[in-house]
């Protein structure tokens, strides 16, 4: 495992290199589990578009039981700031 702290917060310019390569999931959420932002190949995992994905939960997304999981794997991150 590795693990480093958080140097700065993220910003669009972050997440350009992850648009537009096939076979590429990727998002981003707040602290809230809420989406910023996804591509478009996580969008059409869903069937949808990456701007009508901006503001759902974690948990509009997944089954509840998943969504906690998940919750509970990223927690720790979210309360340290350490990446792991």
């Amino acid at each position: 495992m590795i693990v480093t702290p958080l140097s700065r917060p993220m910003g669009p310019d972050d997440f350009a290199p992850f648009d537009g390569i096939e076979g590429l999931c990727a998002l981003a959420r707040d602290e809230k589990m809420v989406q910023l932002w996804c591509n478009q190949e996580y969008a059409a995992l869903h069937n949808t578009t990456a701007s009508a994905m901006i503001g759902r939960s974690l948990f509009d997304v997944l089954p509840q039981a998943h969504a906690e999981e998940r919750l509970a794997l990223m927690q720790p991150t979210l309360d340290t700031g350490v990446v792991s």
